[in-house]
């Protein structure tokens, strides 16, 4: 009998394991197609939708609750096509749009803090052949992208998108806002981009945040510069001149890894150290313009799987690479113009004097200084510099800037054009 008793206790212990926590399936509220929590802090956590949906809307707030976090898996293998995703969402949790493979169009808020790991793993397919359906990411805010916490590189929704649209605009062209003083991890991993300039505000620049951003074709790092996190720019296969500026003294672990198309790339008297893998597999490296002398470069700590660097020809006491107190260009004067086509502004840049790699840069910005659309030219040697910039209905004011090769402005201000009237 006592083993019957005991017998039952233990079938009766098994069985209350498996009862449901009625409280906490209590706690799983919905709305429309939305299932959510509230927090213990008054924020509403967004938990999963009918997977049926097609285009997901998340409020900013529900019951005048803001919504504040999109929970781990909320949305994985889910039939979405679009998402968005408003600026009150401060976190995107591990796995949250994982599997959602015919994701196509996803417009990111800019409160986003904190994207989970993997969250937008096989977003549209992923994989081989995910580029037949083209996938677009709509943000409205580079400074606030450049601060976002990704956890890994599939948390970044650039991984399976083809294209980058800045308020609506088609963007592979980007200038870094002077407000950012530091670019995280991931931040453009995997991106579509071919160019980007980054301004000397900029002093860090995260791991992987430009791997694999397969047709950027040159890159210039201010001096302001002193941080490139390893991998930077991993595989970055069409990576063609690097030009580091002289705040930094470590090239780190895997930097240009895998970037094969290198043929040149200019290093500063400043760098002591060149860790593992930072030029392995960069087969065309084939010259170095060094900012010091062979017994300087002698004293440069290289680590192993650096081959090319050691086999490429050096020239010492470049006058191409940076130096601790470059000479400053001077302030040159430039007569812009602007005229106007259907559906192009066009700028005449017209200098009495120019200086060879140096460039115009038009901007439009919209009434709230956000930036629509941008175009690089080089400055011509003689005569005058044409640039175009494509209009779009928010068009409000037009910038043309004027660079050195090192972003010296060579002229007092950038001139500034009213496009509304």
């Amino acid at each position: 009998m006592k083993k019957r008793i005991i017998g039952l206790a233990l079938i009766l212990h098994i069985l209350i394991m498996f009862i449901p926590n009625v409280s906490a399936i209590n706690d799983i509220k919905y709305i429309d197609y939305l299932y959510y929590t509230i927090n213990s802090n008054s924020e509403i956590t967004i938990t999963g939708c009918d997977y049926s949906t097609s285009e997901v809307i998340i409020p900013n707030e529900i019951d005048n609750l803001p919504v504040t976090i999109i929970g781990n898996g909320a949305f994985e293998n889910c039939e979405m096509t679009s998402v968005i995703i408003p600026d009150s969402i401060e976190i995107i949790g591990d796995d949250a749009f994982r599997n959602c493979l015919g994701l196509k169009n996803i417009t990111m808020g800019k409160g986003v803090k904190i994207i989970g790991a993997n969250a937008f793993r096989r977003m549209g397919g992923g994989g081989s052949g995910s580029n037949i359906i083209p996938k677009n990411l709509y943000i409205s805010d580079i400074t606030s992208w450049c601060k976002i916490d990704f956890r890994n590189g599939y948390s970044n929704p650039f991984c399976y998108t083809n294209n980058l649209y800045i308020n609506g605009k088609l963007m592979t062209n980007i200038i870094i806002p002077n407000d950012v003083i530091s670019i995280g991890k991931y931040t453009f991993y995997s991106s579509n981009i071919k160019g980007i300039v980054i301004p000397d505000s900029v002093s860090i620049i995260g791991e992987y945040s430009f791997a694999k951003c397969y047709y950027l074709e040159n890159i210039i790092l201010p001096n302001s510069v002193t941080n490139i996190g390893d991998s930077a720019f991993e595989s970055c296969i069409n990576l063609n001149n690097v030009r580091l500026g002289n705040g930094i003294e470590s090239i780190n672990v895997d930097t240009f890894y895998n970037c094969e198309s290198i043929r040149t790339i200019i290093i500063p008297k400043s760098i002591i150290r060149v860790e593992s893998n930072a030029f392995r597999g960069c087969f065309n490296l084939s010259v170095i313009e060094y900012g010091g002398t062979k017994s300087d470069w002698d004293k440069v700590y290289i680590d192993v799987n650096n081959e090319s660097l050691k086999k490429a020809k050096i020239n010492y006491n470049s006058s191409l690479a940076p130096t601790p107190n470059p000479t400053p260009i001077p302030i040159i004067t430039a007569e812009i113009t602007k005229t106007e086509m259907d559906d192009s502004y066009n700028f005449k840049i017209d200098t009495p004097i120019s200086y060879e790699n140096c460039y115009v840069y038009a901007a439009v910005y919209d009434n709230g200084g956000i930036l629509l659309s941008v175009n690089c030219q080089p400055l011509a040697l003689e005569g005058n510099t044409n640039i175009s910039v494509k209009k779009s209905e928010n068009d409000a004011f037009a910038k043309i800037f004027v660079f050195s090769k090192t972003l010296q402005p060579l002229t007092e201000t950038a001139k500034e054009f009213n496009l509304t009237e």
